[in-house]
């Protein structure tokens, strides 16, 4: 015969209904599924969606006032614009030009180098004034650390 002892054994090994009800209140039940299932769009809704996008229709009459093939045709060709380009310079020229604009700036590089080097000068001071103001500041600072600490 099973006695007490036996059966509350029994229920700490194997689960309860009591305890299988508990465990299945965590999982989703059939009317929670539904409900959940009426946030998303159905297929009637997806299609009220599309209605708002060009169709192929719409998209064929867009591209009527595009240029077609033919219209691209009228345009000059690679031997129109071969011949329209002698008119511009050559590499040699652009060259020449290139050389010329390189001694200028060679000219005016002991100009930069003077205006660079008193930029550098004055950040230097500058950066002096602000440490020598920083350590005025901290001896402030520790002065009324003494101060507050005697009292």
């Amino acid at each position: 015969m099973i006695s007490d002892k036996d059966i509350n054994k029994l229920k700490t090994i194997f689960p309860t209904k009591d305890d299988l009800k508990k465990e299945l209140r965590a999982y989703a039940t059939k009317e929670d599924l539904k409900n959940e299932l009426r946030a998303y769009a159905t297929k009637e809704d997806l299609k009220n969606e599309l209605r708002a996008y060009a169709t192929k229709e719409d998209l064929k009459n867009e591209l009527k006032g595009f240029a077609t093939k033919a219209d691209l045709k009228a345009h000059p060709t690679k031997d129109d614009l071969k011949s329209e380009l002698r008119a511009y310079a050559t590499k040699d020229e652009m060259s020449r030009g290139f050389m010329e604009v390189i001694r200028s700036i060679g000219e005016t590089r002991t100009e930069i180098v003077t205006l660079i080097t008193r930029q550098i000068v004055e950040l230097q001071d500058v950066t002096k004034r602000q440490q020598r103001m920083l350590e005025n500041h901290d001896s402030r600072i520790g002065n009324l650390e003494s101060l507050t600490n005697l009292h």
